[in-house]
Order: structure tokens, then sequence, then C-alpha cells
């Protein structure tokens, strides 16, 4: 996939908007690529001591379990912003700039709970459906916390 012209990679993400654009690209772009990253962490070579990958395009729970089951390092890269969320940052994706007013934390906290369990609940589903498909267990934290 070529992630500089992402409308010709995936035709039908021009139908989504707001919200449903958040979660497409979510769920296209993060999630569904999960499988095939899992997959070669797995084939690493034990000749290799390394394998590499993104790790936006790596569900944070299947990294571990990839290298434990690949005896081998896994590097984690990032080129884009790391997506955790606190009290002072609104949730990712959201475009609002970070606050730490006594109000910007109560809208952090707030908004962090609307999207972790309503906005990206079938985001949520999907990543633990995929952890399933690979014999693993489900995500330990949410998809953009450090909780």
């Amino acid at each position: 996939m070529d992630d500089r012209d992402l409308d010709t990679a995936f035709p039908d993400r021009g139908k989504h908007k707001g919200i449903a654009s958040l979660r497409y690209d979510i769920l296209k772009l993060f999630i569904a690529p999960g499988r095939h990253q899992y997959r070669a962490c797995n084939s690493c070579s034990p000749m290799s001591s390394r394998c590499s990958a993104e790790r936006l395009r790596v569900c944070r729970d299947t990294a571990p379990a990839a290298q434990r089951r690949a005896a081998t390092t896994l590097i984690s890269l990032g080129v884009l912003p790391l997506t955790l969320s606190s009290v002072d940052t609104a949730p990712y994706g959201l475009g609002l700039p970070p606050s730490s007013s006594a109000l910007g934390r109560l809208r952090n906290r707030t908004l962090n709970i609307l999207v972790q369990q309503v906005i990206l609940r079938a985001i949520r589903q999907a990543a633990d459906q995929l952890l399933a498909d690979l014999g693993l267990g489900p995500l330990v934290c949410s998809l953009s916390t450090s909780r």
C-alpha cells in the first residue's frame, strides 16, 4: 500500500466522513495489517536475531507475543506520532490541542471515555477478533491509552 495516496489504495475511503472516517482509517490502516505484521514477525528466521515492524501497524499486544514465539528481538520503529493519550491530551484522531487546565483535563477524561467506550467500540472488537484469530488474548489496554 502506498500511504502517500490513501484514496487510491482504499477507493471507498472517501465515502466516510467525520467519526466514520476515523473508524475506517484505524481499521484499514492499523488493525487489518496486524495479521500480516504478526505473521511476518513470527516467520523471522531463527538465524536472524531481529525483526522490525512499524509500531503503528502492529497491534501493541501482538508484538510481544510475536517476540516470544519467534524467540527474537522485536525492533519497534516509529515514524508517526505515538497514539497514547492521557488526562492532559484529548483522544488521538480528534485534532484537539492538549490542555492541562482543570477544564481541559475534564474535557480529556470525558472524551477519552466517550471515544474508547462508544466511538471506537467496534474497532476494539475488531482488534480483539484479530487477536483471537491469531490465537492471542484480547487487548490488555485500550487502543489509545497507556492504561
